[in-house]
């Protein structure tokens, strides 16, 4: 087996061919080639198990059976998708964390501190910082923060996430690329006779779905002052960036247009089927929770089971003070609504067009565990004390971004009720 030398040797060979790579592609003004973000990806992949192993040695699995066992365990799980063979897919629902399947380190990682000292040079008090940005390789000139710290960042971001609440799965990609199956129709059974041929299925087939990594990224400012003097500066850069991001990841989860190097949000991917039309003239307004019944009900004819609606403040807004007619609130609320969670978002517009109407806007019912948001767990931060203005404003600007892709592989179990405008 292996010593924690040879490992962290190993490493360092790794680390070093991925500097040559990246600095081949500073020096030529270009960015990295196809053949060489493949390379450059697969060399990551591979600190990243070499990592795995390390911290195995540290936690005393000096055992070749259990070193096996332990890191074939860690790539099985997560890793997968078309190369990966044995790899077996993880997928997390809201309440799961992408940090409980991150190593776990011993030593604590702020990362208010990790930035004070990579501006500032002054690493004092920040020791455990300093010697995991060294061990991360530190090879673009940002800082690719621990894994555990960056899991931690992306939950951040799926629980402020409305489409996360609703029930979208989270898969951890560990390359560009995951080749997922969706199924087109449900299959049919049929009662046979003994010795009699079962007809085949013509109605069901797989089509394959794959989540490719595009880059989310976001830039936040913050004064010299409240880096150096703030004892929470690391919670609020976590926070910061992860409601930005959550923000972007409702956006395009709802109304991406699979193109420019965005992902294909919900509104396009069911352009052309499940969709409740409030009438292609000039919309239509809401008639009480009629248009939420049907909707639940085009779900159902898919044997889909809602469980949730997306919809805009303006839409919760007239739902929710809806009266019967001696103007009171004793309603009697089809049991489809009451079953929905009622989930609210302002990156739903209210000016759509939709025929002559130029105030439109949609809502979404449906069944959201067939959608998978594919993400690259480790998150990297870059800082800059002068790009753009922030040298004449002593300002800091911390740039961070997040690779991840959305997939629906089960579209019939949502419905898009299109074209609804206000009530007047």
């Amino acid at each position: 087996m292996a010593t924690k030398s040879d490992l962290c040797q190993e490493r360092d060979n790794l680390l070093a061919r991925a500097h040559r790579i990246n600095d081949g592609a500073v020096a030529a003004s270009r960015d990295l080639t196809d053949a060489e973000q493949k390379e450059y990806d697969s060399i990551l992949r591979e600190v990243r198990i070499i990592n795995n192993k390390i911290r195995l040695v540290d936690e005393g699995f000096d055992e070749n059976r259990s070193m096996g066992t332990r890191v074939a365990h860690l790539e099985g799980n997560l890793l997968g998708g078309e190369g990966s063979g044995e790899g077996e897919v993880r997928f997390l629902t809201r309440d799961q964390r992408l940090a409980d399947l991150a190593p776990r380190t011993t030593e604590p990682f702020d990362i208010g501190k990790a930035i004070r000292g990579k501006l500032t040079g002054n690493w004092k008090g920040a020791d455990a910082e300093k010697r995991a940005l060294m061990e991360s390789g530190d090879v673009q000139g940002g800082m690719l923060i621990p894994e555990l710290v960056s899991s931690q960042m992306v939950d951040y971001t799926r629980n402020a996430s409305v489409i996360m609440q609703a029930g979208t799965l989270t898969i951890p990609m560990d390359g560009p690329d995951l080749v997922l199956c969706k199924l087109a129709g449900d299959p049919v059974g049929y009662w046979r006779g003994e010795l009699v041929a079962v007809a085949e299925d013509d109605q069901m087939f797989f089509e394959k779905v794959t989540l490719r990594a595009r880059t989310l990224a976001c830039i936040v400012r913050v004064s010299v002052e409240l880096m150096e003097d703030s004892a929470n500066f690391g919670q609020l850069v976590q926070s910061t960036i992860g409601k930005a991001m959550a923000v972007e990841v409702d956006r395009v989860g709802l109304l991406g247009i699979g193109a420019a190097e965005e992902p294909l949000g919900v509104y396009e991917v069911l352009s052309g089927a499940q969709v409740k039309d409030m009438g292609a003239a000039a919309g239509g307004a809401l008639t009480g929770y009629d248009e939420m019944s049907e909707a639940y009900r085009m779900v159902l004819d898919y044997n889909g089971t809602p469980t949730s609606v997306i919809m805009s403040p303006r839409e919760w807004g007239y739902l929710d003070v809806l009266k019967n007619g001696d103007g009171d609130y004793n309603l009697a609320v089809p049991e489809s609504w009451k079953s929905l969670k009622k989930l609210v978002t302002n990156q739903i517009p209210k000016n759509q067009i939709w025929g002559s109407a130029n105030n439109a806007s949609f809502s979404v019912v449906g069944d959201w565990s067939g959608c998978f948001f594919g993400t690259r767990t480790q998150i990297t931060l870059e800082i800059s004390r002068t790009a753009s203005d922030a040298f004449s404003k002593l300002a800091v600007l911390i740039r961070a971004y997040l690779r991840a892709d959305f997939a629906f592989v089960r579209s019939q179990h949502l419905t898009v009720i299109k074209g609804i405008i206000p009530t007047s």
